[in-house]
């Protein structure tokens, strides 16, 4: 129909290359018995008459391209220059103008040429192009601007930290901090609990394009020594929004440096939330665990039970509790969830899959000989040799599948055993010789 043809014929014009000649004389070909084709490439095949309307509209449409693609090109050079908007903005902060501090700081993102303000989320002021750009007397008054800023700002508003937007007074308080932790940082060690407790939120709620940046970790750090409430208080606020939105919660690794027996208790009983999601929880635990916090180890075991529970997320918070246990193995954890394995195979299979997902190059277990050798006969009776798959003849990559992820854990057990180099370990592969004599390999 008349409808589809115009549909068609408009995509072909758009992808059309006017380069090709395999395309142009398949068009030319088809334009002579559909005339739909004949109107929307008219532009491409027909002539123009010079003088007429169409021509001088193509040579206008042509020019204004150009222009575009000069000032692409080359940009005009703005006036005032960013080296004499920076000094400007100084001289009004300097004058007692706080509000020029932010302004001051977005400045300092523009280039002589640019068109627009950029990296506007980049705290460290030392990156930008302004900072590059000013001399070294600039350069002191702009750290001694920092230092005003944090004094003296009192008009901090908190009320988007929980939510998808950010404040720029905000921000640049946090660039203030920053800057003077590397240009000035004797100066963060006078500033009073108060100062602390006033930007230690705007700290630890801040966007950021690399929270992981050691300075931005060692300003978190100083905010959690000189105000813990406030910093706490953020935390959980953030932690409730990435629940509430999302599986994962970034906000714990701002806290690198900051783990003391209050975080880890309060960390503690923030897992026990109902309102956690699962793949939360097991986060908490698995970094709770990693500080070595043994009440964490106990929380994760009151979470499973016998049969699981039948609730979707309450059985999902079992199976992700059992899962960082054994990834944090000791003997009395290994016991109670060997026991669950042995009475469940189809749990032992779910779980196991899950740790094997996490660290498909390989997991350490902390187990014994013996258990390491219990384990793997149980392994090789659920996931047979020969059923792993087999991509050997496979040209292109693949997605690595549960059962691969198995099979690698499985000989993984084996390789660990081996590798143990004892006596014990002697015996127990002797014992898989005997338990298994269809893997005749075993003996080599």
């Amino acid at each position: 129909c008349e409808k589809a043809q115009r549909i068609w014929g408009q995509l072909l014009r758009w992808n059309f290359n006017s380069q090709d000649a395999k395309q142009i004389d398949a068009i030319i070909t088809a334009m002579q018995t559909t005339s739909i084709l004949q109107e929307i490439f008219a532009p491409d095949f027909e002539s123009v008459e010079l003088g007429s309307t169409q021509a001088e509209k193509l040579r206008s449409d042509y020019f204004r391209m150009q222009e575009r693609l000069d000032r692409r090109q080359n940009p005009p050079l703005l006036n005032p220059s960013p080296k004499e908007r920076v000094l400007q903005f100084l001289e009004k902060l300097e004058a007692g103008d706080l509000s020029t501090w932010w302004l001051l700081n977005r400045e300092m993102t523009l280039k002589p040429n640019s068109n627009h303000y950029r990296n506007e989320l980049e705290l460290d002021l030392i990156k930008l192009p302004g900072w590059h750009e000013a001399e070294e007397a600039t350069r002191r008054r702009i750290i001694e601007g920092a230092k005003n800023y944090i004094r003296q700002e009192n008009n901090i508003s908190y009320d988007w930290i929980g939510t998808n937007t950010y404040n720029r007074q905000a921000l640049a308080g946090c660039r203030a901090l920053l800057l003077l932790l590397k240009e000035s940082s004797d100066f963060l060690n006078t500033l009073s609990f108060e100062a602390w407790k006033k930007w230690a939120p705007v700290i630890i709620a801040v966007p950021i394009n690399n929270q992981h940046e050691d300075s931005y970790l060692e300003i978190v750090k100083r905010a959690y020594l000189n105000a813990p409430e406030e910093s706490i208080k953020t935390l959980i606020t953030l932690i409730d929004k990435e629940n509430q939105k999302h599986d994962y919660l970034s906000v714990i690794d701002r806290f690198d440096k900051c783990w003391d027996e209050r975080l880890k208790l309060t960390l503690l009983e923030k897992v026990k939330d109902p309102l956690l999601k699962p793949k939360c929880v097991g986060q908490l635990l698995e970094e709770l665990l990693n500080q070595g916090l043994t009440e964490a180890r106990d929380f994760a075991k009151s979470l499973i039970s016998f049969p699981l529970p039948l609730v979707e997320n309450e059985r999902e918070k079992a199976l992700v509790a059992t899962k960082v246990l054994i990834e944090n193995l000791d003997s009395s954890s290994w016991s109670f969830i060997w026991s669950l394995i042995q009475q469940d195979p189809s749990f032992g299979r779910e779980v196991l899959e899950l740790a094997a997902h996490h660290y498909q190059h390989g997991i350490y277990l902390n187990l014994s000989e013996t258990q390491l050798a219990d384990l793997y006969v149980w392994l090789v009776r659920q996931y047979s040799h020969n059923e792993d798959p087999d991509y050997s003849n496979e040209v292109l990559a693949h997605f690595v599948t549960a059962r691969e992820d198995m099979a690698h854990l499985r000989d993984r057990v084996l390789s660990q055993l081996k590798e143990k180099g004892t006596l014990q370990a002697c015996a127990e592969i002797q014992r898989l010789i005997q338990e298994l004599p269809k893997l005749t390999w075993l003996k080599k």
